[in-house]
């Protein structure tokens, strides 16, 4: 057996069964945003979809699992901030943070060490992340 046969892969195949109205919005999606493929059209909805039911933890959540994966504040926000549609704004104090602010309101200062702080208050106090 080789090594790569060794690792699980990172993607899953899965059928689902659409009801042609939705079958066919979603072939005029692929068309319109001109995507190689049906299943990219779906892809990309699905994860829209879900960003829009994310929350603060489940955001801290992934940018820490992300910044435990590389290390890196600018990359792990750039892949779990950048273009999140719960984002208001995201700026880099300093090499190794990212503070960012929710448009409900919340700020937060996450660090590549994955330490984790809120405002409260004008005063920055540790949040602890709790994963799902």
């Amino acid at each position: 057996m080789s090594e790569d046969s060794n690792q699980e892969s990172s993607t899953v195949r899965k059928v689902y069964v659409f009801p042609k109205d939705l079958a066919d919005r979603i072939s005029a999606f692929q068309k319109a945003k001109k995507l190689p493929s049906e299943v990219e059209a779906v892809r990309r909805l699905l994860d829209e979809a879900l960003l829009h039911r994310d929350n603060d933890d489940l955001l801290l959540e992934r940018l820490v699992a992300r910044l435990n994966s590389d290390g890196m504040v600018t990359s792990a926000a750039k892949d779990v901030l950048v273009g999140h549609p719960l984002v208001a704004s995201i700026s880099f104090p300093s090499i190794d943070a990212v503070e960012f602010r929710m448009k409900n309101g919340a700020e937060y200062k996450v660090y590549d060490d994955g330490r984790v702080f809120e405002v409260d208050a004008g005063v920055w106090r540790k949040y602890e992340v709790i994963p799902f």
